[in-house]
């Protein structure tokens, strides 16, 4: 990180007038006068010739007119050393990644809390901080205020981790603020907020009203629904932050846009999840690994699906959560946290990119380990789910991409099923605060589901004729379905979810029938085979031949 920043005029040291200093990591490597260092260019050793800058001489360097003081004609020269010296792994003193934290990504806070802590010793005092913020016209209760505001164990020192969250958050305020007192973003309220219910499409009136009480619960006032461009979020190299401002609301979408939402477990969710599963820990959260495998998985599989789905890849847009809400003031993320199901109800597909070749082998999105087990994507998946009940529509847009053991992309459509055990409120949650709001959203969902089937006057439906339904003996209200289709399939008659697919035999089901303890489902084929499931994975377990025909 390399910073270059005011200093006084004279150092005491020399005589001449110090106008700019170079800083890295903290120490004074070079300064640079308005006229160079007095005598001209000759002090500083190099005579005009070429000169490379080793890494050891500039980290070692703390004085303004050693023999690493450059005068202005090796700036450009010195700036190319520091950028190899970076890529060859020298990184900030005292900054864990170099200054890649995604709460400072150019690393400008890490600087800044360096410079402050004048000893050294990795934590800002009371002291240090009004000392180092003085110089900029800061009043006595402003500092006061500002310490006991970023010290937030309240144990009197301000850690690097306090002094980002506290700093990216207040340059997040300051730039809210900013926005919403613009003329524009006031007078387009309306406009955000007619565009998500555009996007609803045409249906039953009363099926309309519930896809809007959807959108309706998304907070306009603070956190509006904001989604990247496509193009912007692949040249961005890496899964966008909100701190990155590179997101735009709805209403200035392209006309025909279509939006991807990315439901995802983060990679980095706390240093023992990081640790565990191979990644560098950077200080903070992170829903990629340092690699930007999920970034590179994502542009992958989101190219895809615009080219599976006809979609012109210039009018479609990703919404992240890392992105899409407000990750550093605390008002705003809730709000955002809240707004999900509106946000799913008005995206065209959600896409889990999940980095694991046994992707290959899940029928639903609940068998995804990890993935499956967490209680805010088990809500995500729910929520697609319902939207495509709530549409009418046969498979919902719940889409899986991964990579297989030989490196290859895959993309494949799924199933969501509402298992009772499997049920968003029993998920694993980062904090249980969240469980409660979580359960609101699931709740609401159930109800919607159910009076939908009412609405409709089915449980399911299948391309072509039903041949078959069974009911379940030991599990209430969940019949088994199947079709000429080649569908086979369990639901629930009450909300028209499924609860489990069955593995496809490429041939049509023309009679179903549990055994007694309802763990296996068994099917009568139209090629003369009778097949055998395994109830709790929907995976074939036999087939028994012996017919000449169906």
């Amino acid at each position: 990180t390399v910073v270059k920043d005011n200093a006084p005029s004279g150092d005491g040291k020399k005589t001449c007038s110090v106008k700019q200093r170079w800083v890295v990591g903290g120490k004074r490597v070079c300064w640079t006068g308005q006229g160079g260092h007095r005598g001209g260019n000759t002090e500083c050793g190099c005579a005009g010739k070429d000169r490379a800058f080793a890494a050891s001489e500039v980290a070692d360097s703390d004085a303004p007119h050693s023999r690493n003081a450059l005068p202005r004609h090796h700036e450009v020269e010195f700036l190319s050393s520091l950028k190899g010296m970076h890529d060859s792994g020298f990184r900030v003193p005292g900054v864990s990644g170099g200054g890649h934290d995604p709460r400072d990504p150019e690393g400008h806070l890490a600087h800044e809390f360096n410079m402050l802590d004048v000893n050294k010793d990795g934590v800002l005092s009371e002291d240090e901080l009004h000392q180092g913020l003085r110089d900029r016209n800061w009043e006595q209760d402003e500092l006061q205020e500002l310490f006991q505001e970023l010290d937030a164990n309240k144990d009197g020192e301000i850690s690097l981790d306090e002094y980002l969250n506290g700093m990216s958050g207040r340059n997040a305020v300051k730039w809210w603020t900013e926005l919403e007192s613009t003329h524009a973003w006031k007078a387009s309220k309306e406009a955000r907020y007619e565009a998500g219910l555009a996007r609803l499409g045409f249906n039953r009136t009363d099926n309309i009203k519930a896809l809007k009480e959807q959108w309706d619960s998304v907070n306009q006032d603070l956190a509006p629904m904001m989604v990247v461009p496509y193009d912007v979020f692949k040249r961005h190299g890496k899964l966008p932050r909100s701190s990155d401002r590179i997101t735009v609301p709805l209403n200035e979408m392209r006309e025909g846009g279509r939006v991807v939402f990315c439901s995802h477990n983060w990679m980095r969710g706390d240093e023992e999840q990081c640790r565990s599963n191979g990644h560098e820990w950077e200080g903070s959260a992170h829903p990629d690994d340092e690699k930007a495998t999920k970034h590179t998985l994502v542009c992958d599989s989101v190219e895809q699906l615009a080219k599976t789905k006809g979609w012109d890849l210039g009018s479609v847009y990703v919404w992240l959560d890392f992105c899409g809400i407000e990750q550093d003031i605390f008002e705003r993320k809730m709000a955002g946290v809240k707004s999900l199901r509106g946000y799913v109800a008005v995206c065209d597909a959600v896409l889990v990119p999940y980095p694991d070749p046994s992707a290959a082998d899940a029928l639903t999105v609940d068998v995804l380990k990890t993935y499956g087990e967490r209680g805010w994507t088990r809500l995500e998946a729910m929520v697609a789910y319902s939207m495509g009940v709530l549409r009418g529509l046969e498979n919902p847009e719940l889409w899986v991409a991964w990579k297989d053991a030989g490196g290859s992309f895959q993309l494949k459509q799924v199933e969501y099923s509402l298992d009772p055990d499997h049920l968003p409120d029993t998920g694993i949650l980062k904090s249980e605060d969240d469980r409660p709001a979580l359960r609101v959203h699931q709740e609401k969902l159930l109800n919607e589901m159910e009076a939908s089937v009412k609405r409709n006057g089915y449980a399911t439906k299948h391309d072509g004729t039903v041949r078959s339904v069974a009911w379940h003996p030991t599990m209430p209200g969940v019949l088994a379905s199947a079709g000429e289709d080649n569908v086979v399939k369990m639901v629930k008659k009450d909300t028209g979810t499924t609860l489990r697919k069955m593995e496809g035999v490429g041939t049509e089901i023309n009679s179903i029938a549990f055994n007694k303890e309802g763990s296996v489902l068994a099917g009568g084929g139209g090629d003369g085979n009778i097949y055998l499931w395994d109830v709790g994975s929907g995976k074939k377990k036999g087939t028994l031949t012996g017919h000449s025909d169906f």
